[in-house]
């Protein structure tokens, strides 16, 4: 069984930002989703990588960061949201 953490956060219209994510303390393999407004669809890769960089976000509101750990069971991580 696979675990997700979501994480929301609010952005204007021509908002860019990176967001990135590390375990803490233990290995683990966590990869990350972005996704937006209107409908919360994916924003470019989903679940690919621990780093999404660069992302202009044409559609001001609500974003969710979606954190997805394939180990299960790591305790901690480092989730990094940054506005360019």
């Amino acid at each position: 069984m696979l675990g997700i953490d979501y994480w929301c956060f609010m952005a204007a219209s021509g908002d860019n930002v990176s967001v990135s994510v590390a375990p803490t303390g233990s290995d683990g393999d966590l990869v990350i989703g972005l996704f937006g407004p209107p409908d919360f669809d994916s924003i470019g890769g989903v679940f690919q990588d621990a780093e999404i960089l660069d992302v202009d976000l044409e559609v001001g509101g609500m974003y969710i960061i979606g954190v997805l750990d394939f180990e299960v069971g790591t305790p901690e991580y480092a989730l990094t949201l940054t506005k360019n």
